[in-house]
């Protein structure tokens, strides 16, 4: 049986000309411009918490269950799509650069992505149906059996050998040489330390070092290759049953870039055992890379794109260090 691939977030039924608010109701409005025969049911997704860029429904009509998505913003700003798309490229706004994450990782990740079904416009909006995937919404990585775990890493080795010789976006809309990824980040990174100027947000007078990691970035060795990886990777954008995961759900971020990026990030979301057998079955597949040289600075940029946002600015170099 399939499962709402929401299962664990909040969910809105949202009856015809209704809404969480006025932009759910304007969307969900689109959604059924998108289906014939008529829609039988319609439930807006309400993620948990963070910087979230798409509207998610999930539909039922007479002949098909599937997703609806679309990119809520009316333009890639803010810390995390603003930031992911001066270093990488990244434009959610695009739909076939949505498409081209799904046809990027279909073939190539041992874990399920949803199919795309179709590419419709709507209410001024680009729309993704997807099919709807089966399992419940992972919350925590300790969900997950021994077995389970391994099985996670050596998935996501199997994703990080796809490897390129170009960093960027799925598509190839923009590309460039794994030389250039050191100056792109210290310029990113430059920039958050020209907000310092008052406030509380990163690169503030009340999260400093900024200009010093920007140096450092600078100073890095170049990515081995480009392979695909998920910025925004957490719990939250996977399906589990039984112990394992069964589909990864939320694919709209993931861009060419270096493997660490990915285990860094990921870090913050496990515990000593769930690390330990993540980094066993990785190494069944590949070589674990060395985070030792690269995780100060990616840190920083995790943090420039909110990836915890419950976390203060001295919690981010004190967090503990769990692929070793």
């Amino acid at each position: 049986m399939a499962h709402d691939p929401a299962a664990g977030q909040a969910r809105r039924s949202v009856p015809p000309g209704a809404g969480a608010g006025a932009g759910a109701a304007s969307a969900a409005g689109a959604v059924r411009e998108l289906f014939d025969p008529p829609v039988l049911e319609l439930a807006e997704v309400v993620p948990d918490s963070g910087e979230h860029g798409s509207l998610v429904f999930r539909v039922r009509t007479a002949r098909e269950h599937v997703i609806a998505r679309t990119f809520r913003l009316p333009e890639a700003t803010g810390p995390f799509w603003g930031t992911l798309r001066t270093l990488f490229g990244t434009n959610p706004l695009d739909v076939s650069e949505v498409v081209a994450a799904h046809r990027l990782l279909g073939p190539v990740s041992p874990i399920p992505v949803p199919g795309v079904l179709r590419v419709r416009t709507a209410g001024s909006r680009g729309w993704v149906v997807v099919e709807l995937m089966p399992g419940s919404r992972l919350r925590t990585f300790a969900e997950l059996s021994d077995g389970g775990l391994a099985e996670f890493g050596r998935s996501l080795a199997g994703i990080h050998a796809r490897a390129s010789g170009s960093l960027g976006t799925p598509s190839g809309s923009v590309r460039f040489a794994p030389g250039a990824f050191p100056g792109r980040l210290a310029a990113v990174l430059r920039g958050a330390a020209g907000k310092r100027a008052g406030g509380t947000g990163p690169g503030s007078g009340g999260d400093s070092g900024w200009e010093a990691v920007a140096a450092a970035a600078a100073a890095l060795p170049p990515p081995e290759a480009g392979v695909p990886v998920m910025p925004d990777i957490s719990p939250g954008q996977f399906l589990r049953r039984r112990g394992r995961i069964t589909a990864m759900v939320d694919v709209d971020a993931y861009v060419l870039g270096p493997r660490e990026l990915d285990l860094v990030f990921l870090e913050f979301f496990v515990d000593d055992r769930a690390a330990a057998l993540i980094a066993r079955g990785y190494r069944d597949v590949l070589p674990f890379p060395r985070l030792a040289r690269v995780r100060a600075v990616y840190r920083r940029l995790g943090r420039l794109l909110r990836i915890r946002e419950d976390l203060g600015p001295g919690e981010w170099p004190a967090w503990p260090e769990f692929f070793r």
